[in-house]
């Protein structure tokens, strides 16, 4: 993912220096130099974002694009302010109507469940097959399970996990920060994978440090701070993978 990311960039990078070029011996000569760089690394991440269905990042960018070009291509003068606004609540808006959601859990980490002849899940079963066609039991709130979720709007919030076998977990935030300790949990033998889901927020992940930690995390205008100089992880460890949509934010990594 990362490498894809990485040629994206790159040959963008090489577009917007040709673009420099080529704009002084055509009609757009009139535009400065940082103003096209801007552009096109504005519009790459409009359609990185859509194509990764980030809502909160294409709306941000196509606002932050239309402020740079209005001015040197005449067009209809809207308040810098009022495109943010604008861009926030549509942002907002399209992301609780078209939220992405976690890519299934490997078949290793599927829960066990119980349907009957009929078709009608019996009691060992929470409900019906979701996310790919099977439960994943990621909705329950408690903190000592082995699906733990979270979310935050607009304010902080703080999560202790004690999972005997942490298998995986959600996690949203938007317009706030979110702490989440898993120091006092055990991973499962097979390994977890916890989905982060951030617009405009923080995520602050305590890892004990003897854990393997794989880094899939998609990013938008955002960084993501893992410094494994103080990682020890041992070679036959679990590995807890970390994916998910990080737009206009920040995850870091503190090993303990």
């Amino acid at each position: 993912m990362r490498k894809g990311q990485n040629w994206f960039w790159g040959i963008l990078l090489v577009l917007a220096g040709a673009l420099v070029i080529v704009a002084q011996f055509t009609h757009f000569a009139h535009l400065n130099m940082w103003v096209i760089i801007l552009g096109v690394v504005l519009a790459a991440i409009l359609i990185n974002s859509l194509v990764r269905r980030s809502w909160f990042g294409a709306a941000m960018s196509l606002a932050f694009l239309y402020i740079v070009l209005q001015r040197p291509l005449h067009l209809f003068y809207i308040r810098p302010w009022l495109l943010i606004v604008a861009a926030l609540l549509v942002g907002k808006g399209l992301s609780m109507l078209f939220r992405r959601r976690p890519d299934p859990i490997p078949p290793y980490h599927q829960p066990p469940y119980d349907q009957t002849a009929n078709g009608e899940w019996g009691a060992g079963h929470s409900g019906p097959p979701s996310h790919g066609g099977w439960q994943t039991q990621a909705n329950s709130q408690a903190d000592g399970d082995n699906y733990p979720t979270g979310k935050v709007n607009f304010g902080a919030a703080s999560r202790y996990l004690h999972a005997a076998a942490l298998e995986g977990g959600q996690f949203y935030l938007g317009f706030g920060a979110m702490d989440i300790y898993f120091d006092q949990a055990t991973l499962a033998p097979g390994g977890a994978r916890v989905f982060l889901d951030c617009s405009f927020g923080a995520f602050h992940l305590y890892i004990p440090r003897h854990w393997q930690v794989v880094d899939n995390l998609s990013t938008t205008a955002a960084g993501i701070q893992n410094d494994t100089r103080y990682a020890a992880p041992a070679p036959d460890a679990p590995v807890l993978e970390l994916y998910g949509n990080i737009q206009f934010g920040s995850v870091e990594i503190t090993y303990v």
